[in-house]
């Protein structure tokens, strides 16, 4: 049983919603993009394409919750197959900065932001500052997020759990472009 529902126009509100936030640190070709997969990979797209992003593009693997919807105490983090792990190459010569954008769709205890912030400054100790852009914030702002800043595209309640558009249920109805919300506990409840 669900208790409601972001639409597809929703979800593009929140896009550009966000994109106009992140458009007023002029992010150029020098810098970053870090998908976290699976999660968001529907909605990263999106917002990539409506930033027309211009540098690298490296998603990188992380997970926090198992295939019961149990969330546990350690974020594992990988670069994905299909992307070499970071080099000096992306490193630039001049005196400019290359600055990270984390895109994940939900941030709830900061684990997974942090995992990727010491992955990130393991692999890439030059890079300059960490920004956040996140879908939805169920936070309860008693985290630490090693950010510059985090974007937010909206804040919803904390025992919401979200179903679609690339967040799944028990590996289940991820390719929607919808958001179902359902009450912690409910989400098996939850069909597409």
């Amino acid at each position: 049983m669900t208790d409601s529902v972001f639409e597809a126009r929703d979800l593009d509100e929140i896009v550009y919603h966000l994109r106009d936030q992140i458009r007023r640190f002029e992010f150029g070709p020098q810098d970053i993009a870090v998908p976290v997969m699976t999660g968001a990979i529907h909605f990263a797209s999106d917002l990539l394409r409506a930033l027309e992003w211009e540098g690298p593009v490296m998603p990188i693997c992380a997970r926090s919750y198992g295939l019961n919807n149990k969330q546990g105490e350690k974020v594992t983090v990988a670069w994905t197959p299909n992307t070499s792990e970071p080099t000096d190459e992306l490193r630039i010569q001049d005196e400019t900065q290359v600055r990270v954008l984390i895109i994940d769709t939900v941030l709830e205890t900061g684990m997974t932001v942090n995992a990727i912030d010491e992955e990130i400054n393991l692999k890439m100790p030059w890079i300059g500052d960490i920004y956040l852009a996140v879908m939805f914030d169920k936070s309860d702002h008693n985290h630490y997020a090693p950010v510059r800043q985090t974007f937010v595209g909206q804040t919803i309640p904390r025992e919401q759990f979200l179903i679609g558009y690339g967040m799944d249920s028990c590996g289940r109805n991820r390719n929607t472009h919808q958001v179902w919300t359902s009450s912690v506990g409910h989400s098996e409840d939850v069909t597409a």
